[in-house]
């Protein structure tokens, strides 16, 4: 057997509640837990096989010396109380219990989900944008305008979007921007943050590491928008050189927009 003494003082049921977090806009929600002991040679290597495994559960892991960066229900309260989920690693740290500093041994820090896919289980799968959040929403002033009366506005303002999923692994970012590529089009009508959109063809993706939690979890961006206006797009994208872009869709060159 693989790490006996380990697994045995770095076990669910040895887990204590350390902190709860959560934060609804940004679909977040992180669990902390402390193994205590008093073994001090205990805790360089029960730091290791957590690093590796993230958890002393992960029994088939251990023994096969595979590695596996999350929990599924993971327990705090001496194993009492599990969270349901798939939980992944963020850090695991050496030193005092934060509510006890005179006890030492590991502080793990887990977060709520890891994506590996975007797609529904259903029999025909379609984008799942439950985990999603709207990050931008424009307009372009391009089309038909009329007068209300007061003020001259766009008869149909054509829409862009920026939408974002967290956590994405990144064996599977390719996969699931194939995902999304494949399985959005103008006719989809969906949901972010409350608010429904359809009429809106896929653009392009952009891909940016997690930066608050450092775990090696990719964040992946989708822009999506109607093609019959010039779509100015500002940000950083692949580069840290901040730049706006224009791009142009089905426009003769003389109908073409010149931004103010």
């Amino acid at each position: 057997m693989r790490y006996p003494q380990e697994r045995k003082w770095f076990s669910e049921s040895a887990a204590v509640f350390a902190g709860y977090q959560s934060n609804p806009r940004f679909k977040t929600v992180e669990l902390l837990r402390f193994f205590s002991t008093s073994r001090t040679e205990l805790q360089a290597s029960g730091l290791a096989m957590l690093d590796r495994f993230t958890s002393a559960k992960n029994e088939a892991e251990i023994e096969a010396n595979t590695a596996i960066d999350y929990i599924d229900s993971p327990a705090v309260s001496r194993g009492l109380v599990t969270y349901p989920g798939r939980w992944r690693l963020v850090s695991n740290k050496q030193g005092p219990d934060p509510t006890r500093p005179s006890e030492q041994g590991i502080l793990q820090t887990l977060k709520l989900y890891r994506l590996t896919t975007i797609l529904t289980t259903d029999d025909t799968p379609v984008i799942d944008f439950t985990m999603s959040r709207l990050i931008e929403y424009d307009h372009s002033e391009g089309n038909d305008i009329y007068f209300d009366g007061v003020y001259t506005k766009s008869a149909d303002p054509a829409k862009m979007l920026v939408i974002e999923w967290a956590a994405i692994h990144p064996s599977k970012v390719a996969d699931v921007i194939a995902e999304f590529a494949a399985n959005f089009d103008s006719d989809l009508t969906f949901s972010v943050d409350g608010q429904s959109f359809t009429g809106l063809s896929y653009l392009f993706a952009t891909i940016k590491d997690e930066d608050a939690d450092k775990d090696g979890m990719k964040t992946v961006r989708f822009v999506v928008g109607r093609k019959e206006f010039a779509l100015s797009y500002q940000g950083q994208l692949l580069s840290t050189a901040a730049f706006t872009g224009y791009i142009l869709w089905g426009l003769q060159k003389d109908e073409a927009q010149t931004p103010d």
